[in-house]
């Protein structure tokens, strides 16, 4: 789907479990409904916080900053919520990666 042809009020929120200080940044795969990522960045200063989103911005072709995280900042299980696509826009997505 074309950048201009997306809702721009559709929003969805994505679990996911983040393991920190990985030796690269990817999608591993599922857990039920959480998705399971690696990032390098070390949990400090929050930045595998801002990894973290920047990977799931990097996959799903969205700027950063339509990801934030909405529950568990200082816990490895997070909530994202994500901007500008809906629930099976990043389900179709992630598929597309393997998870």
């Amino acid at each position: 789907m074309a950048a201009a042809d997306r809702d721009k009020g559709a929003t969805c929120r994505l679990s996911v479990r983040v393991t920190p200080r990985s030796s690269k940044n990817e999608l591993i795969g599922y857990n039920g409904d959480t998705a399971q990522i690696r990032v390098s960045a070390p949990p400090v200063d929050s930045a595998a916080n801002a990894a973290c989103c920047e990977l799931i911005a990097q996959l799903m072709g969205i700027r950063p900053g339509s990801v934030e995280i909405v529950g568990g900042a200082h816990s490895r299980n997070k909530v994202l919520q994500i901007s500008g696509l809906t629930r099976e826009e990043v389900d179709e997505k992630l598929r597309g990666y393997g998870a």
